[in-house]
């Protein structure tokens, strides 16, 4: 009788000291301002959350702070996780950016604005890919060869790439 009841007291003494009954529950609200400091946007605008998390969610406070990372290759919805053993992962679906328009193709020839502290050099050269504004491509740069040397930066309008260094 004796092992029965130190059993019984151990069992409900490890499922008295769960996170689901430790602390209560995870503030929606809360993982919903993670998303928007995580992906620097609102709920309902591009790139934020597509919409507030559920308010009827119940999930276990966590212990320790919940993580947020981006979920999939097209970062079309965040992950956070509760890193507690025992935690929990909620996917959160994104408000879609709207596709900018390519600003360069491949073949154009390109201005190469090279920028540091207090310079500015800029060269010429030919797009290897199509991008919009804010993209990286590779430019084959012209040095009086026909091969020229491969470099990548960023697209900063119709015929201009950028190369800030430090």
């Amino acid at each position: 009788m004796t092992i029965r009841l130190s059993a019984l007291a151990a069992a409900a003494m490890a499922f008295a000291a769960s996170p689901a009954l430790a602390g209560g529950t995870e503030s929606p609200a809360d993982l919903d301002q993670l998303v928007a400091q995580f992906t620097g946007a609102l709920i309902g605008q591009p790139g934020g959350a597509a919409r507030a998390i559920d308010a009827r969610l119940k999930l276990a406070r966590c212990v320790q702070t919940p993580v947020a990372s981006w979920y999939g290759s097209t970062r079309r919805s965040v992950r956070i996780d509760c890193p507690t053993p025992g935690g929990w992962t909620v996917y959160v679906p994104l408000m879609q950016v709207e596709q900018a328009q390519p600003v360069v193709s491949r073949g154009d020839l390109v201005s190469v604005e090279v920028s540091g502290q207090g310079f500015m050099i800029a060269g010429r050269g030919e797009a290897l890919a199509a991008g919009a504004p804010g993209d990286v491509v590779s430019v084959r740069t012209e040095d009086g060869t026909r091969k020229g040397r491969t470099i990548s930066g960023r697209v900063l309008g119709p015929g201009r790439i950028g190369i800030a260094l430090p």
